[in-house]
C-alpha cells in the first residue's frame, strides 16, 4: 500500500488467521465504513503471534511489527485477529501507532445473526480511536509556550472529521472530553499559525463539547468549554471587523 495522505483517521484491518477467503476480515472492514471521519483499509497480510518460545515476548515482537506496519503507511490503528469459529466467533486485537497506548490483549466477538460484529466491537474500537487522537492533540496542554504549528497542523487534519461527527460506541462524555481537547490544539494552532480555520473548528468543537456536558453532572468540564469558547470567539473576534464575536465571547 501506498502510504495514506494524513487527511483522514486510519484504520488498517489485517488478514485474519484461518480466513483463507478473507470473508470475517471483509466483515471487520464492513463494520467500519459506519465510523465518519475513519478511513478503513484492508492490508491483505496477516499479524499472527508466534507459537514457540516466549509467549509475551512474540507478542511484544508482533505488536512491534504491527507499529511498523502502521509508521510505514501512515495509518494509526490496526485491527488483527483470528477465526475461532467460521461464521460465528473471531478474536480481534487493536494496536495504536502511539507506543505510549498499551496493545489491546484481544477479545472474543460472536457474529449476530446478521453476519455483524456486536455493539462491544464498536465500544472497544472507538475507545482506542479516542485514545489514540487524544495523543495527537495532547502537546496543546502539555507543551505550553512552545511553537507547536508543525506537530499540531498534521495532526488536526487527521482527526478533524472524528471531531465533527458522531463516534459510534464512545460515552457522549468522552467524546466531548476529546473535542475540548481538539478546541483548544486548535485555538493554539490558531494563534501561531494565524489561520482562522483553526479558530473556527475551536468554536465549533467546544460548542459541541459543551452540549454534552451539564453544568450540574460534569461542571469543571463544562465550565472548560464555556472558556474555550470564550477564547476562541476573542481570538477570532480581535482579528475581525465589527465586534459581533467579541460580543458573543462575553
Amino acid at each position: 500500500l501506498p502510504p495514506q495522505p494524513g487527511d483522514r483517521f486510519v484504520i488498517l484491518v489485517a488478514d485474519l488467521e484461518h480466513d483463507e477467503k478473507r470473508t470475517e476480515t471483509r466483515h471487520i472492514l464492513r463494520a467500519l465504513e459506519k465510523f465518519e471521519g475513519i478511513r478503513p483499509i484492508g492490508y491483505g497480510k496477516r499479524l499472527a503471534v508466534g507459537t514457540l518460545g516466549d509467549r509475551a515476548a512474540s507478542i511484544q515482537e508482533t505488536e512491534d511489527a504491527a507499529r511498523a506496519w502502521l509508521q510505514g503507511n501512515n495509518a494509526d490503528v490496526l485491527v488483527w485477529g483470528e477465526v475461532v469459529e467460521e461464521r460465528k466467533v473471531l478474536r480481534l486485537r487493536f494496536v495504536a501507532r502511539s507506543p505510549a497506548l498499551r496493545a489491546d490483549r484481544g477479545q472474543n466477538y460472536r457474529l449476530t445473526e446478521a453476519m455483524e460484529l456486536p455493539a462491544d466491537f464498536d465500544e472497544r474500537l472507538a475507545g482506542i480511536v479516542a485514545a489514540t487522537a487524544l495523543t495527537y492533540v495532547a502537546p496543546a496542554t502539555e507543551a505550553e509556550g512552545q511553537y507547536l504549528v508543525d506537530v499540531l497542523k498534521p495532526a488536526l487534519r487527521r482527526v478533524s472529521s472524528l471531531l465533527d461527527g458522531p463516534l459510534p460506541g464512545l460515552a457522549p462524555e468522552r467524546l466531548a472530553s476529546l473535542r475540548l481537547a481538539g478546541a483548544i490544539a486548535a485555538i493554539t494552532l490558531g494563534e501561531q499559525g494565524g489561520e482562522a480555520e483553526w479558530l473556527e473548528a475551536a468554536v465549533r468543537w467546544s460548542r459541541l463539547a459543551g452540549d454534552h456536558l451539564s453544568r450540574s453532572g460534569s461542571g469543571e468540564e463544562w465550565a472548560r468549554a464555556k472558556g474555550t469558547l470564550g477564547i476562541a470567539l476573542r481570538t477570532l473576534g480581535a482579528r475581525e471587523e465589527g465586534t459581533l464575536r467579541l460580543e458573543a465571547a462575553v
